[in-house]
């Protein structure tokens, strides 16, 4: 905060040099038999504000007042005044603050505010400040009639006021107790939906209207302002997420996985995340995950941290205002309450990552923390700081919006909770340079066990978003919403298919007609010497074709298990009853058989000796079908190439 206040005070006399140029405030405050006025000036540094966001921190309002004339006689120490502000989009302060009733907001008002000094909390109603009340004459504001900071009361949407702000006037009083030459106002801690004014379709795309303030100050007698529109916030786009393969390499999505190959378990643990291996990244090759997905910066500082920088100066860079107190903010960087109550910040920036339509069986694992880019900006200094990272934390016991779990305490699994096919991961920055576009990639392991006897895991498609946390629809001012809140942008991404692991077999003719018959041998040869996942189901048998005298071919059947590196063998005529398939006599005509198993490899053997001596018998290997179990899937294209 000292940071903040040391940049405010250079800025502040800066633009107190312009005091009388062109596109100046006007305000004048009449006083009964007194000439003199007062002839302000206001300004206002825009904020770069999240588009995405709806209770974004607004830049301040700076109003610098002087008297058009020197005389003071008949001034009082200090005068009072209704302050307003009028915003374009809703005003989304947390309201219900100490000491008001529920239209009382944490936007404050600070009149001659004093840097380095001790921090006042602010009061719903002007106060002149007392020793009681933390104020030290000639410390504070060098007499006795500092005001106590104010809170603001929201009297529309998109409205707040400070009526009856004690506002002193320049120069009354003499040596030690005289009031600074100018006065000084400073509207700060001000939130805004921004999102009301629409989210850019991308990156780099110039905003199409900004947060504006309207700024009114009256007295007994009318306060005439000119020029008091101001320009206070910068839409942009803050969250660019980008989903790819594994360590974000190009690949296409959705990525198909095998039902059959059990994938990134160890044990009854998902791979690199037993106890006390739950940080990220590690070394290995497993370490990439499944798939990953990138979190960037939109612009500089659109990632903050909770509470105290973690780079200065950049008090401003966070995402606390000005000094509030409240009961529910702790920094997960430090686990221990603010005293300043996180400037009605409830938390840092977080990112919430959901998961749709999560296979039956499929498990989900991401790191408990993550270290993203390290920044070398200022690597040319001599001596060079060390690189800065940025790193973010995952947050337990959040809602499924991303709020809540104000602390500190990890998840004490990496692993996420599935529940219907829907999980999500909550994450928020510990860590992060101000100054620079950051970014961090988040890796997501998509785990399971095959046991294709149950058809486990589930066929299906894994979906994915990505977006700033919490998630809300609240976007007026509310006693208990979080600051900051977002609207939804995470579109979903298919991103993981499960395929069946299947191979299709294709026996071109088999009679059991005018005196022959056919025997049929299917081999499971995923045992073998190349270091094949062993692999077991059954074979359906499917029949296309008639019986003897044009009956209809007969119904499809399914095998026992076979094992790996075992057959199914059977003749049309006999089948084979301990392997459950039935006898099909009189069926001639072409037959299918589609096995649970890959690398399934047939022969068919057609003759009219069997148990004897055949005068004609001919064998051949069946044909492969490429096709993945899915109905439509055979595409034959301008002709079907198999193999066998």
């Amino acid at each position: 905060m000292a940071a903040f206040r040391t940049r405010f005070l250079v800025l502040a006399l800066v633009f107190a040099a312009l005091v009388g140029a062109s596109g100046t405030l006007q305000a004048q405050a009449f006083h009964p038999g007194v000439n003199a006025s007062l002839s302000c000036q206001a300004f206002a540094v825009p904020a770069q504000s999240r588009a995405e966001g709806i209770a974004e921190l607004l830049g301040d309002i700076i109003v610098q007042c002087r008297l058009a004339d020197s005389n003071t006689t008949g001034f009082p120490p200090s005068v009072q005044a209704n302050v307003a502000v009028t915003l374009n989009v809703n005003v989304t302060n947390n309201r219900d603050f100490p000491g008001g009733d529920d239209e009382v907001t944490d936007a404050v008002l600070v009149v001659n505010e004093v840097f380095g000094g001790p921090s006042i909390v602010p009061t719903r109603f002007s106060t002149i400040c007392t020793a009681a009340l933390g104020c030290a004459l000639g410390t504070q504001a060098g007499n006795g009639n500092h005001p106590v900071p104010q809170y603001g009361t929201r009297t529309a949407v998109n409205t707040l006021q400070w009526n009856g702000a004690y506002l002193p006037v320049p120069l009354i009083g003499t040596g030690a107790t005289a009031n600074p030459a100018t006065l000084v106002l400073r509207v700060t801690n001000m939130r805004g939906n921004v999102s009301q004014l629409g989210v850019p379709s991308g990156e780099g795309v110039f905003p199409s209207a900004q947060v504006t303030a309207f700024i009114s100050i009256s007295s007994s007698t009318a306060v005439p302002v000119t020029n008091n529109v101001l320009n206070i916030g910068i839409p942009l786009l803050g969250l660019i997420a980008r989903f790819r393969g594994p360590n974000q390499e190009d690949v296409t999505l959705p990525i198909v996985s095998p039902q059959c190959v059990t994938q990134f378990l160890d044990g009854s643990d998902i791979s690199r995340f037993r106890d006390g291996d739950a940080d990220f990244p590690h070394t290995g090759a497993d370490d990439d995950g499944a798939f990953s997905v990138r979190l960037s910066e939109g612009y500089a500082s659109s990632f903050k941290t909770l509470g105290t920088s973690t780079v200065t100066p950049a008090t401003a860079q966070v995402e606390r205002g000005f000094p509030t107190p409240s009961s529910n903010c702790i920094p997960v960087a430090t686990s221990t309450a603010d005293p300043g109550g996180c400037g009605g910040a409830t938390q840092g920036t977080r990112f919430i990552l959901r998961f749709y339509n999560v296979p039956n069986g499929v498990r989900i694992a991401t790191p408990a923390r993550v270290v993203g880019t390290t920044s070398e900006e200022f690597e040319d200094l001599d001596p060079a700081p060390p690189g800065h990272q940025l790193v973010i934390v995952k947050v337990a016991g959040t809602d499924a919006n991303g709020a809540g779990a104000l602390n500190s305490t990890l998840s004490p699994s990496s692993e996420v909770t599935i529940t219907g096919g829907f999980g999500y991961v909550v994450y928020e920055v510990v860590n992060d340079n101000p100054f620079a576009v950051e970014n961090v990639i988040v890796p997501i392991w998509v785990a399971y066990r095959a046991n294709t006897a149950n058809d486990l895991p589930a066929v299906g498609t894994l979906q994915a978003s990505a977006a700033f946390a919490p998630l809300s629809t609240v976007t007026t001012s509310n006693p208990d919403a979080p600051e900051p809140r977002f609207v939804d942008t995470g579109a979903n991404r298919s991103m993981f298919t499960l395929a069946r692991c299947v191979t299709n077999l294709l026996f071109p003719f088999v009679t059991n007609q005018g005196g022959f018959d056919s025997g049929v041998a299917i081999s499971n040869t995923t045992r073998d010497d190349k270091g094949t996942v062993a692999q077991a189901g059954a074979c359906s048998i499917y029949y296309f074709g008639s019986t003897t005298g044009g009956g209809a071919a007969p119904p499809q059947q399914t095998s026992n298990i076979v094992p790996s590196g075992a057959q199914l063998v059977f003749t049309l005529s006999g089948g084979n009853a301990s392997q459950s398939i039935a006898a099909t006599p009189g069926f001639q005509g072409y037959m299918m058989a589609l096995c649970q198993f890959q690398f399934a490899h047939g022969f068919a053997f057609i003759t009219d000796g069997f148990g004897g001596v055949p005068s004609i018998a001919e064998g051949y290997l069946a044909l492969v079908v490429p096709w993945d179990g899915e109905a439509g899937s055979r595409a034959a294209g301008t002709g079907e190439s198999l193999g066998h």
